[in-house]
């Protein structure tokens, strides 16, 4: 395991904290899975994939 400090900017920070409040997660959790999510992203993208949301 590594540790690291991160220096959030006020909006990033709210949102983390909130996300942490709905999800009852921890915050090193939120942001694992955040780095895995933009890893997936960029690999996708990468080899031509396009992400797209679709509405309800």
């Amino acid at each position: 395991m590594e540790r690291i400090t991160v220096g959030l900017i006020r909006r990033n920070s709210e949102d983390l904290a909130k996300l942490a409040d709905e999800t009852r997660m921890i915050n090193t959790d939120l942001t694992n899975r955040a780095i895995g999510l933009y890893t997936l992203m960029v690999d996708k993208n990468n080899a031509g994939y396009k992400l797209g949301f679709i509405g309800p």
